[in-house]
């Protein structure tokens, strides 16, 4: 099933949800929602994450065919940036970047956003943060 850009952005975002929702003490920075952050007090959450998602190559994939009956397809990198207390160790942050790997391994969304080499890429700290990465490429066609 097609999809466009906006509804691959917002069912990428939805899998991320469902995921940080089972997260406790967790804040995400999601990018369609500007000024936020995690550390604003001192309930401040242990730890936190970024969400990015990147668009990059768009190619044609259907020659014949008119307006509205021509494929698309669009591909790109979902990045979730995962930071915790550099004083806390990684257990906790390599729990919650297996459980968002995970959920990218094997799957599509509903709209037909395919997944593919989901990873983890392990950082380092930086200040009192230690950052993990996790990545997955996706894919999706739009007819137009």
């Amino acid at each position: 099933m097609p999809t466009t850009l906006r509804g691959a952005r917002e069912e990428i975002l939805a899998l991320v949800k469902a995921v940080t929702d089972t997260f406790s003490n967790f804040v995400v920075l999601w990018p369609d929602r500007p000024g936020q952050s995690p550390v604003s007090d001192s309930s401040s959450p242990k730890s936190w994450a970024r969400v990015t998602i990147q668009h990059g190559l768009r190619r044609q994939s259907t020659l014949s065919g008119g307006a509205g009956n021509r494929r698309f397809t669009a591909s790109g990198v979902v990045t979730i940036q995962l930071f915790s207390p550099a004083s806390d160790g990684l257990q906790d942050q390599d729990t919650k970047a297996q459980a968002l790997r995970n959920a990218f391994e094997g799957v599509s969304t509903p709209n037909g956003v395919w997944f593919r080499n989901a990873r983890s890429n392990e950082v380092g700290q930086d200040g009192a943060w230690h950052q993990t990465n996790v990545l997955a490429d996706f894919e999706y066609d739009e007819v137009r």
